[in-house]
């Protein structure tokens, strides 16, 4: 992917949504259909004693990378086909090792299958090429732009890492970025927002839409940026705010964690819906996974939420295979281990 030397910045307005979802208690009350998956997934092979304490999961080609740190490394990228590994991420400050793993992607290119560990700490990228069966660095890209993002073709879309806007666009093809958005609809300011409403993205590069889901609360928004020039917020929902211990914007031990994982294909979004608070967080800690989950929630690319999906077996982070149509996850098992499992799309949706 060709990247820029320059950019133009252009600011513009936030566009009134063309629909919402007002507040009305959890998500998970809302009436849709639900399904149980608890029976339906399929095993992996992936080596129980690899897998760590995982974060993130990103399904590439016949690779599973997991954010799964040891005293050394913090991912991990496993051939699904050969049983092959490779610890990826080295811990450290030196100039190719990684402070923290905040998100896992595809890092498009139009000659190389390659992934990327974002250190939000270094502000950093850290891409890998997949070639013949070998996963090597290939190169440490700067990622100031953004707290959290998702690449499509040619645009970079996520939250801005300033307080000028919530949201950003870098067009890489045309050598512009624009910002736009604020936190109005949750009545907070920039810099309030920014601290409050931290968030995944996930970009759909067939329509040209953005999902963004809170990690705290539960809240969402749907960006088109099919018009770079008239981005929109076609759709957006708020089901639980954040719940703040003080004005400086504190979290409380009640806040509640949101979607903690995020993923999609050109049709639908799968959201892990966590519904837990920082206090179970800090009492379950140790004895189980408090930012597992047993729900997945299913929505469109309109923001409209279509099904509930749920597990019996708690599940940690969520990716789909787009080569396989098969969506993958990390659960605790019924020893309370992590295992990775696959679950085939046209059998839970």
């Amino acid at each position: 992917m060709k990247k820029a030397g320059f950019f133009i910045f252009v600011s513009v307005m936030m566009v009134s949504c063309y629909s919402s979802q007002e507040k009305g208690g959890s998500i998970l009350l809302q009436d849709v259909p639900t399904s149980d998956i608890t029976t339906l997934f399929r095993e992996t092979g992936f080596p129980k004693d690899l897998i760590g304490r995982p974060e993130f999961m990103l399904v590439l080609d016949d690779y599973i990378i997991l954010s799964a740190s040891d005293e050394e490394y913090t991912a991990l990228a496993y051939n699904i086909n050969t049983g092959h590994f490779k610890r990826v991420g080295r811990k450290g400050r030196g100039p190719e090792e990684v402070l923290n793993v905040n998100q896992i992607g595809v890092y498009p290119d139009h000659d190389k299958i390659a992934f990327y560990l974002h250190d939000n700490l270094s502000k950093k990228i850290f891409v890998y090429s997949i070639y013949d069966g070998e996963v090597e660095l290939w190169k440490i890209l700067s990622m100031t732009d953004f707290k959290t993002f998702d690449f499509d073709a040619s645009m970079t879309v996520g939250v801005n890492s300033d307080d000028q806007s919530r949201f950003l666009i870098v067009d890489t093809l045309r050598n512009t970025k624009k910002a736009f958005g604020d936190y109005s609809e949750y009545g907070l300011d920039m810099k309030e927002g920014a601290m409050i409403y931290q968030g995944l993205c996930i970009t759909n590069d067939k329509t040209k839409r953005c999902a963004w889901f809170s990690y705290y609360g539960e809240a969402f928004n749907i960006i088109d940026y099919s018009d770079i020039n008239n981005v929109k917020i076609p759709a957006r929902g708020i089901y639980q705010d954040v719940i703040t211990a003080d004005s400086a914007g504190a979290l409380s031990p009640e806040t509640k964690f949101g979607f903690t994982s995020l993923t999609g294909n050109d049709r639908y979004i799968i959201s892990l819906c966590c519904d837990k608070s920082l206090k179970d967080f800090m009492t379950l800690n140790g004895v189980a996974d408090p930012r597992s989950s047993n729900h997945l929630c299913v929505f469109d690319w309109d923001g409209t939420y279509v099904k509930h999906l749920y597990s019996d077996r708690p599940i940690k982070c969520i990716n789909i295979n787009k080569k396989t149509n098969e969506l993958y996850a990390v659960i605790l098992d019924e020893d309370l281990l992590y295992k990775v499992v696959s679950y085939p799309i046209n059998s839970i949706l």
